[in-house]
């Protein structure tokens, strides 16, 4: 019997290099036979994470290759260790910060820059999911999703939930795909004052029931707009983020300068 767990998750986001663990049950062989079977065991697993999730790899090798410098560097390595999928509020700034350039490189990797979230849709296809799901799960310390929708969230590592095509909005842990299609739903639906409609058509066509939908929107900063009562439209509005203010850089003096000597002469005031 053979049994592997590998430790791909966190080599594919470039902290380590991949090096699953195999173990043989059994005594079966001598010892140079079984070592060479754990060693074709961990190279085969090896293959089929970099054919399997190439949009990992591709990221991890522009990462090691150097291909990335500054604030996309920084945004890869961000985005590979949160396994594909980060929550797009943690690099608002630094996105705000991307030029034209550094966004059509970023793009050209297949990182997308999505509604709510930065993910890799090379990571959902249907080649690469089962075997995401399966580092998943084993980074998820026996934790399994319940359905394809919304997740409560219960300490849940955010490489787990990456893996899953999942990103934190709140207490709740929601599919990317789901998000997108939130979106693109909220900006086709009817408006009232500062308020978008979230009919229960739309919650139906996402699959999510009332309290998963209260708590993903609710996560994503979204409140309600008024207290309609039963049978009522409910509108949303979102609130809007506080602006971070960048920290003031300290005027340095040159204490030889003329200009420091003329204010070592200037009288304190009483």
């Amino acid at each position: 019997a053979v049994l592997w767990r590998g430790e791909a998750a966190g080599a594919l986001a470039g902290d380590r290099p991949f090096s699953p663990q195999v173990r043989l049950y059994g005594e079966l062989g001598p010892e140079p036979a079984r070592a060479r079977a754990a060693r074709r065991l961990e190279a085969f697993i090896a293959a089929e994470a970099n054919r399997r999730l190439p949009a990992l790899k591709r990221l991890e090798d522009a990462l090691a290759g150097g291909a990335l410098k500054g604030l996309p560097r920084g945004i890869a390595y961000r985005l590979l260790e949160a396994g594909g999928v980060l929550a797009r509020p943690a690099v608002e700034g630094d996105l705000k910060s991307l030029s034209q350039a550094e966004r059509r490189t970023l793009k050209s990797l297949g990182v997308r820059v999505g509604a709510y979230a930065l993910y890799l849709p090379g990571l959902l296809s249907d080649a690469a999911r089962p075997f995401a799901r399966a580092f998943a799960l084993q980074a998820a310390d026996g934790w399994r999703p319940v359905g394809e929708g919304p997740q409560r969230l219960a300490g849940q590592s955010s490489r787990a939930l990456g893996l899953l095509g999942l990103v934190a909005t709140g207490d709740w842990a929601a599919p990317v795909r789901q998000l997108e299609r939130l979106d693109e739903l909220l900006r086709g639906a009817a408006r009232e004052g500062q308020g978008v409609l979230f009919s229960d058509q739309a919650r139906e066509e996402l699959g999510w029931s009332e309290a998963e939908a209260r708590g993903v929107l609710k996560g994503l900063g979204y409140v309600l707009v008024g207290k309609p009562s039963a049978g009522e439209p409910h509108f949303w509005r979102r609130r809007e983020a506080p602006a971070t203010k960048s920290p003031k850089r300290p005027v340095r003096i040159n204490p030889h300068s003329p200009f420091a000597a003329l204010a070592a002469l200037k009288a304190a005031p009483p």
